[in-house]
């Protein structure tokens, strides 16, 4: 399932069935980019594309990738008789151009998929990326492609994995814990994001590329869940309590300056980073929310990422 549940505490022991998404912003306003009676999230945007997942009408657990043009209809992504999920844009890619990277799956595993932006065309990316396993989460910039794989058929991710596009090698940056997991942020530039959960707690991490660096995204919160990362190794997150909607926040950090509240959400609201676009002026941090009432109406946000 591409929606980030918190089965990693019932993976974990610990409570609550799916992470879902908060509702009022204090630090700063969120504005609505798309919401539909509909499951939408995973929403990323780049030189004015938005790509996006959402559930099929009447099917809140099957879902499609879109990507949309500027001043046009939005197009799916993933092939007929498969389900698309976790769609990232890179503009201008090194090695393919314009594209769209997102997970594919048909009957069996699922795989990552590269969408040609101006053409189209599908294809699929470099030998060692897709494997018997299941690949999910990706994220594409510059000569990297950073993504997670777990066992065929599964829903859960146990490994973060940076591919380099120019010499084709695979980077195993992180491993879950022992009955834990492993959740991929995004690569930026010289540096990647993931969050790890254990039988305990859930933590936010970032990796430098350059230097093989891998670091814990200080915080006091126990569950800290999905994120982003800038070029400068600044990484929004999300942490909580316990429980759906349990003092749900997205928090800034930033390299020798600390954390921040970015969105402060009222009580019953729950949220899940997808992407930041840093291709404008004003950077804007992508995330899913949705009232904990209504667990199929998650809708796509996005906020001013320095606020």
């Amino acid at each position: 399932m591409p929606i980030v549940r918190r089965s990693w505490f019932v993976v974990l022991s610990l409570a609550t069935s799916l992470l879902l998404l908060a509702d009022v912003a204090i630090a700063a306003t969120p504005t609505k980019v798309l919401g539909t009676p509909r499951n939408e999230f995973d929403g990323t945007a780049e030189d004015g594309y938005l790509a996006f997942t959402q559930s099929r009408a009447g099917q809140p657990n099957k879902f499609d990738a879109y990507l949309k043009a500027p001043g046009l209809a939005r197009v799916k992504v993933n092939a007929g008789g498969t389900q698309g999920y976790h769609p990232i844009i890179d503009m201008a890619n090194p090695t393919f151009g314009n594209a769209l990277v997102f997970v594919q799956k048909g009957g069996g595993d699922a795989d990552i998929k590269i969408w040609d932006v101006d053409s189209g065309g599908r294809s699929n990316p470099p030998v060692g990326v897709n494997t018997a396993a299941s690949e999910s989460k990706p994220s594409l910039d510059g000569d990297h492609l950073l993504f997670g794989r777990g066992p065929a058929n599964r829903t859960f991710i146990s490994r973060v994995i940076l591919f380099d596009l120019t010499s084709n090698t695979s980077l195993v940056v992180d491993r879950a814990p022992t009955n834990g997991i492993v959740y991929p942020g995004i690569v930026n530039g010289d540096w990647a994001s993931w969050t790890e959960c254990s039988l305990s707690d859930c933590r936010a991490w970032r990796y430098q590329i350059s230097t093989a660096t891998k670091t814990e995204v200080p915080s006091s919160a126990r569950l800290i869940y999905t994120s982003a990362i800038d070029t400068d190794g600044t990484v929004w997150f999300v942490q909580s309590g316990i429980g759906c909607g349990a003092n749900v926040k997205i928090r800034r950090h930033v390299i020798g300056a600390g954390s921040t509240t970015l969105v402060d959400f009222a009580p019953g609201i729950d949220a899940n980073i997808s992407d930041l676009d840093d291709s404008g002026v004003t950077d804007r941090l992508y995330f899913a929310r949705v009232n904990c009432a209504n667990t199929n109406n998650w809708n796509v946000y996005r906020v001013a990422a320095d606020a």
